[in-house]
């Protein structure tokens, strides 16, 4: 079988039952017209790091769905192992795009809110 048949199998289960894939929506983007993930660059965040990654290629292997990336700041690749039945995913992907975005806007945005970081040193000892 065809790893692109695999994939597409995967695929095919998950929009005859989607609820019961709802685990497996680890790929987080603002833009919901997209479903090309390849070639594109994410934010990963593990239980115990981040990194900005791009991934190269998806792969289904048995009950695993294969991520193969590329990590941008070190310049290796590498794989990342999603377990189809594991209900409490520990790795999520956020679209770089939609951070760069997001910071931009902010940047640009003008509204500036200094409130919440002004301290009132001269009347902290009643604020207590």
């Amino acid at each position: 079988m065809d790893l692109d048949d695999n994939v597409q199998v995967l695929i095919d289960r998950i929009e005859q039952t989607p609820f019961a894939f709802e685990h497996l929506k680890i790929f987080l983007k603002r833009d919901s017209k997209s479903n090309r993930f390849e070639n594109t660059e994410y934010l990963m965040v593990t239980p115990t790091n981040l990194g900005k990654v791009r991934l190269d290629d998806v792969n289904v292997e048995d009950n695993f769905i294969i991520l193969t990336i590329h990590d941008c700041s070190t310049q290796l690749n590498g794989n990342v192992r999603i377990d189809i039945n594991d209900t409490r995913p520990q790795t999520f992907f956020i679209k770089w795009q939609d951070i760069r975005e997001i910071v931009l806007n902010e940047t640009f945005s003008g509204i500036m809110s200094d409130d919440l970081l002004e301290f009132d040193f001269e009347n902290a000892e009643n604020q207590a």
